[in-house]
């Protein structure tokens, strides 16, 4: 098994849930979609040629982020 950890901003975290679990993140015995997730305060500056969720290329940014991690079985 791998340990997957992600930090997405709040807003984006549906869509995650969505994605990861119709890859088969998250299945353990008889249940799915199990996960661990922690909000916090993220912090960055995107580079430019990044693609860009939140902000500008360059400037420091801060926003509310959730850290998930997954367990996800080798192949």
């Amino acid at each position: 098994m791998y340990l997957v950890v992600v930090y997405v901003p709040e807003s984006h975290v549906d869509r995650l849930i969505e994605s990861m679990s119709a890859a088969g993140a998250g299945q353990i015995g008889d249940y799915d979609q199990c996960a661990w997730r922690v909000l916090g305060q993220g912090q960055f500056r995107p580079w430019r040629g990044r693609v860009l969720i939140l902000d500008r290329w360059g400037l420091w940014s801060e926003c509310r982020n959730i850290e998930w991690k997954w367990y996800v079985k080798s192949q």
